[in-house]
């Protein structure tokens, strides 16, 4: 039978203050049933952080256990450094047509990122000056930032991220389709129906 010990830290209270919460805010972002007492106590060193909790914790605010349990200085791995940054520009989720793994954007960020890296191509073929570039960069940002402030977002447009592989399927997939409904198809395209 393997025994596990309680253990203590003094993370949860660092977390709660870098999120600027009060101990009443934070529990309210918790389902787990967590009580001002038992924030307090495990805050204090009184009580144990729960594996139950530590784990709604870490998914709540995209830390990892390692640092919750204090075995890690870094507040967060770079795997969930990595998820965090995506949930800030990309909304990703499953496409029930392929089901493969799709990713939201809106017009503003997709425009922007398609400015940048236009900015970048041309950087490298004419080998503009520095100072031209960064200059270039500064206006791309500012129209970003005046789209954002201004609210005028499109609708978003989705992307989904197929393997080559996958994509060939895909699209052989859909050219039967599209055959398919086709009336009247000469009869040396019949054999790819």
């Amino acid at each position: 039978m393997i025994i596990i010990k309680p253990t203590y830290t003094n993370r949860i209270k660092i977390l709660r203050e870098k999120e600027k919460l009060t101990q009443e805010e934070f529990i309210k972002k918790m389902n787990y049933g967590l009580s001002n007492t038992l924030l307090s106590g495990i805050e204090n060193g009184k009580k144990p952080l729960s594996l139950k909790l530590a784990l709604e914790i870490a998914q709540i605010f995209d830390v990892s256990l390692d640092w919750l349990y204090e075995l890690k200085d870094d507040e967060t791995d770079e795997a969930s450094k990595t998820i965090i940054s995506l949930r800030k520009i990309f909304k990703l989720y499953r496409d029930e047509a392929t089901d493969n793994i799709a990713i939201r954007i809106d017009n503003n960020l997709l425009n922007f990122l398609l400015e940048l890296a236009y900015a970048d191509k041309i950087k490298t073929q004419t080998q503009m000056p520095e100072e031209a570039y960064k200059s270039w960069i500064v206006g791309i940002k500012e129209k970003y930032n005046q789209a954002i402030e201004n609210n005028t977002e499109d609708e978003p447009v989705n992307y989904v991220l197929f393997s080559d592989e996958d994509f060939s399927k895909y699209l052989e997939k859909r050219l039967n389709e599209k055959l398919k409904q086709v009336r009247g198809l000469p009869s040396n395209l019949n054999h790819l129906t």
